[in-house]
């Protein structure tokens, strides 16, 4: 089995439009802030996290130029 990619590996290696990866970058930053810096999420957070999901999963289906 190979190793696994941390988020940040993904982030510097992923062929993603500009869009999309900053979309997943704000997902990416509140899961380790949330997982490795201990701060509790709530509600807000969820909601922001939703908001930037979306907004990836619409930058990914959006056509290569």
């Amino acid at each position: 089995l190979s190793p696994a990619l941390t988020s940040r590996e993904l982030m510097a290696t992923a062929p993603l439009a500009d869009e999309a990866r900053s979309a997943l970058a704000h997902l990416v930053r509140d899961a380790e802030l949330g997982h490795f810096g201990g701060r509790p999420l709530g509600e807000a957070d969820y909601l922001r996290c939703l908001e930037q999901f979306r907004r990836f999963v619409a930058a990914c289906a959006k056509p290569s130029r």
